[in-house]
């Protein structure tokens, strides 16, 4: 994680004294501890959903996921899930690029992990495959942190709250005002 997104995280979730302490001990962001846990095999498996017409007891289509299983040399492994787009090519961007490229990496460095899958295989930025298949994996990742740690990934995420912040786009809102004819 970048001091900038560190900074950001930390503020935004009323932890400035932690990003502040981080950054004056030279210990880097404590957000992200030290781990010397390594990624040893990703699985990806494809699962059809049979969705059936209420009444009529009578499957009208079925929808595809890829299941991702990225597994540990501590025996942690963490589950991910991705949509239905190109399922088989999500499969095979997993098994034969991302696998090599993040095996041996600490699952704890997602944001490693993402760069280094950006400059190796999607150095255009395309959405689309890698995409897909590099959002299963970080789910995983996170299910394997959180497993790690005796906590769900919610908790690892900041936890419940009964508010969000939100963020005031000027632009946004005269367009909003137009549209919808909003006094303001």
């Amino acid at each position: 994680m970048t001091r900038t997104r560190l900074k950001y995280a930390a503020c935004i979730s009323n932890h400035s004294h932690a990003y502040n302490q981080s950054i004056a001990t030279g210990q880097g962001p404590l957000l992200y501890p030290y781990s010397n846990m390594k990624i040893t095999d990703i699985k990806a498996s494809l699962h059809r959903n049979e969705i059936d017409l209420p009444g009529i007891g009578k499957s009208i289509e079925s929808r595809s996921f890829v299941f991702v299983e990225v597994e540990t040399d501590e025996g942690i492994s963490g589950l991910g899930i991705t949509g239905q787009f190109l399922p088989w090519a999500v499969i095979s961007a997993i098994t034969d690029h991302l696998l090599p490229t993040l095996k041996g990496m600490d699952p704890y460095h997602t944001e490693k992990i993402h760069s280094t899958v950006w400059k190796k295989l999607n150095n255009r930025a395309y959405t689309g495959v890698i995409s897909n298949a590099l959002s299963a994996i970080d789910i995983a990742l996170w299910d394997i942190r959180g497993k790690k740690e005796g906590r769900t990934v919610c908790e690892l995420l900041g936890g419940y709250r009964d508010w969000a912040d939100t963020v005031n786009t000027p632009s946004l809102i005269h367009h909003t005002h137009r549209i919808y004819n909003v006094n303001l």
